[in-house]
């Protein structure tokens, strides 16, 4: 029997994942690259042209290549026409493994022309979201030839080892919240503690509803 609990797209959630979600478990790529997929087409629907999220794959193959190759990975995404461009980093260095040990969330915002990262567990991956951004900047029409300056934004905090995952699905949801209502991110509300506690219920409750539609 199949262990297939939902297929979305080009997202395949197993019952591994439901485990995941229902404990405490560190959220996989498989969970990231779903969340990633469902907010492109539900919260970005009318946006498509000017914002794009990168799942946990690409973005891992981005980072570890060479800066000669990434026109060719992301060339046909036409990033430098998107005002907002939102990126599943993980701490992994390995090119042959998935995963990592915590993740963070990498946006791009052409309307301020920097580079938004955040880190529930600040600084832990700071090499990588610079080390990407300089590699991804090399496919944006930036007002300078210089890689556009890299903010670590002001976040809420995690207190345990195992809740990146869901702090960087939250702040992709909230940043692309926040982008349709004020595109210009004047401010930048931290997320509420209650909001993220509650977050694996729900979005359990999530993949339920889309099973059974």
């Amino acid at each position: 029997m199949s262990d297939v609990v939902l297929s979305y797209g080009d997202a395949l959630l197993r019952k591994a994942e439901i485990e995941l979600l229902s404990g405490n478990g560190w959220l996989n790529d498989q969970i990231i690259g779903f969340a990633f997929e469902y907010i492109q087409n539900v919260a970005c629907k009318d946006l498509s042209e000017q914002v794009v999220l990168i799942g946990p794959e690409v973005t891992q193959f981005v980072k570890l290549v060479s800066k000669d190759e990434i026109s060719s990975i992301l060339g046909s995404m036409n990033l430098q026409d998107k005002d907002l461009i939102i990126f599943a980093l993980n701490s992994m260095q390995d090119a042959d493994r998935a995963g990592g040990s915590h993740w963070s969330l990498l946006v791009y915002s052409k309307w301020k022309n920097k580079w938004l990262h955040f880190d529930s567990c600040k600084g832990y991956n700071h090499v990588e979201a610079n080390s990407l951004a300089a590699k991804v900047s090399t496919c944006l029409n930036s007002p300078s030839s210089k890689v556009p300056p890299l903010v670590n934004v002001d976040c809420l905090q995690q207190k345990n080892g195992y809740d990146c995952g869901c702090f960087l699905i939250q702040h992709a949801q909230h940043i692309v919240q926040l982008y349709s209502q004020n595109r210009t991110f004047e401010e930048i509300p931290k997320l509420k503690e209650d909001t993220v506690k509650g977050f694996r219920k729900e979005f359990l409750n999530l993949i339920s509803s889309l099973k059974d539609t």
